[in-house]
């Protein structure tokens, strides 16, 4: 998964925080909230799936025989719920990902190493591991800049030595988050000769569109919190969805042909500004412009910023709890 920042709604339930280990682990884990008005949040996680026995690697390097099957694992593939760790004996871990599982069949994305050897039974370990957040704690009240760690001990076999590590990150609760509605199947019709074949591995282009959509958030806040707003507080975010698209196609052209990834780059820069040129601030988080309480954001993107948004440009902002790091 890509790195980013969560967000959620407000007060609405059913979410999920969804974390998947870099390491196989050694115990189960729980997800802490640094909350400013009710201290430390505590949720506990569940891995996906138990793990499977592997009793065989076919020759094809892909294809794994379970001792039986894994309970409750239908939709468990993929690169969001199918990642996992092969471990074995002999190799430690190596990470994977299920493309299917049927009974006891596993089926990989990438064939295995020709060196990774299974002399005796190796060990299919599931890494995502998730929670539903709750209503009256988590997602009480809007806040952003909400910390969040995972603490937990990695284990690569039975006789390594264990590690205490940590992940951190941020989490923003809002009324709305921002959206483009950009989807695999929407970037694949405006780009058909840039976005097929689909590369061996994905299921679509989900990476590169979450990585564009960073990107394209940096350039918004570099217009927007000079006035103290966030690309939240913009309820028309699918007005930019031409631009996310065109800035993912700049993405995946870049192993292409990188100067076709530049014109690409530069015209979505010119779509979103065209946008941000006159869009409507929700200044009372009522999502309507009609009310009479909103602000229009007037201008495009400050021109010291032009060009450089794209690259992860940082942006200063004042954060609301404590931090781990």
């Amino acid at each position: 998964m890509i790195a980013r920042e969560l967000k959620y709604r407000v007060d609405v339930a059913g979410q999920r925080f969804i974390w998947q280990a870099d390491r196989p682990l050694s115990a189960a884990v729980e997800l802490v909230v640094a909350h400013p008005d009710l201290g430390d949040i505590t949720v506990p996680l569940t891995i996906v799936a138990t793990e499977g026995e592997v009793t065989a690697i076919a020759d094809d390097r892909r294809t794994l025989t379970l001792a039986a099957p894994v309970a409750s694992s239908a939709g468990l593939q993929g690169t969001r719920w199918g990642v996992g760790f092969l471990v074995t004996d002999e190799d430690a871990a190596f990470p994977v990902v299920i493309k299917r599982l049927s009974g006891t069949t596993v089926v990989l994305a990438d064939a295995l190493p020709s060196d990774i050897a299974l002399a005796q039974s190796g060990r299919l370990i599931w890494a995502t591991h998730t929670a539903e957040l709750p209503v009256g704690t988590v997602l009480s009240a809007a806040h952003r800049d909400l910390t969040w760690r995972v603490s937990y001990t990695a284990a690569d076999g039975d006789d390594t030595p264990t590690e205490a590590l940590r992940a951190l990150g941020l989490m923003h609760v809002v009324a709305q988050p921002f959206d483009t509605g950009l989807t695999t199947q929407t970037l694949v019709g405006l780009f058909p000769r840039i976005c097929k074949p689909i590369p061996r591995g994905q299921e679509g282009w989900e990476p590169q569109i979450q990585a564009a959509e960073a990107m394209l958030i940096e350039m918004i806040r570099a217009t927007l919190l000079p006035a103290d707003k966030w690309e939240d507080d913009i309820p028309a975010s699918q007005r930019l969805q031409v631009a996310h698209a065109h800035l993912t196609a700049s993405l995946i052209l870049l192993e292409q042909d990188i100067d076709r990834a530049e014109t690409m780059r530069e015209r979505a820069e010119k779509l979103a500004n065209d946008v941000l040129r006159r869009v409507w601030v929700d200044q009372d988080g009522d999502l309507d412009p009609t009310d009479g309480g909103d602000d229009e954001h007037l201008g495009g993107v400050p021109r010291e910023t032009r060009g450089s948004a794209f690259y992860g440009t940082a942006t200063s902002r004042t954060f609301t709890s404590d931090r781990w790091w």
